[in-house]
């Protein structure tokens, strides 16, 4: 037996003792406790036609010999308890086959190293920052005015939806959908670059769609309303419409998607120019 499993054989009798007598004395105080209100309320008579049980006499004669002074009752109450408490040390005590399985305790892992700048012939990073600098032109000049248009479309649609509101959904659809369709096109055209493609992809993932269909949606709302609805109450009932819901969501994914990929191109582009050129010490 190796000296791991003796201090733990050592350990569990130690524990099992002491967790034996602390119950045992909390048994035996309960049930003295118990005794003492079952003798108040005289309930402990049919504890004493069990202990004038021939048999049991019998036993209690064998186990308190030589301790005529005490009482046959104390000490059927303290068989009990100790029993009691017995029971629960060995039912609450982890046998050896658990504690063999509890998984080791391993340290942590160290952090990883930084990783060393990678490095790229002068063509290969003039081609990346390039295929960068399309992409975040792309985002400056169309994407995040489109966004800009429909986000302060959005919050005076109520208050101006007489006002050409339909015609101004259709352009603003047809904005978004042909700035992510140049988007498209440009990482096709750089898909053999996929570590900048990638930063486009992060989630939660936004194309355009959800903006364009929800623009739609709205002006067919509002042509409904017009046509069904009488016009003191069109502001209010448009306002908690499920079309103005679906917008409002989409103007949010929109801007949590270029808060996120913005600036993920920009630390991209860092990354690229200050990468080696392969050759140069």
């Amino acid at each position: 037996m190796a000296a791991g499993d003796v201090r733990m054989s050592f350990r569990g009798i130690a524990t099992g003792i002491f967790s034996f007598l602390v119950l045992a004395v909390i048994s035996s105080i309960i049930s003295a406790n118990i005794r003492t209100y079952a003798s108040k309320r005289g309930h402990d008579t049919y504890l004493d036609r069990f202990a004038d049980h021939p048999q049991v006499i019998n036993w209690c004669r064998r186990m308190i010999a030589g301790w005529q002074p005490l009482q046959r009752r104390w000490w059927l109450w303290l068989a009990l308890g100790l029993s009691g408490g017995l029971s629960a040390a060995l039912w609450v005590m982890p046998s050896p086959e658990i504690i063999r399985a509890l998984p080791p305790q391993v340290a942590p892992p160290l952090a990883a190293e930084p990783q060393p700048p990678r490095r790229y012939t002068a063509y290969e990073k003039e081609q990346r920052l390039r295929a960068i600098d399309e992409i975040y032109n792309v985002f400056a000049t169309q994407i995040s005015p489109a966004f800009a248009e429909g986000h302060t479309m959005l919050i005076n649609l109520v208050s101006t939806i007489g006002d050409g509101t339909p015609q101004r959904l259709s352009d603003h659809a047809k904005n978004v959908e042909t700035a992510f369709n140049n988007l498209s096109g440009l990482l096709k055209k750089w898909e053999y670059h996929p570590d900048i493609v990638q930063v486009l992809q992060q989630k939660p993932m936004f194309n355009g769609l959800n903006e364009t269909n929800a623009s739609k949606n709205m002006i067919s709302t509002i042509e409904l309303f017009k046509s069904a609805v009488q016009p003191s109450y069109f502001t209010q009932l448009l306002d908690r419409d499920m079309s103005m819901f679906e917008l409002r969501s989409a103007n949010q994914d929109f801007e949590i998607y270029l808060k996120k990929v913005m600036p993920a191109l920009k630390q991209k582009r860092t990354e690229i120019e200050s990468s080696q050129v392969l050759g140069d010490k």
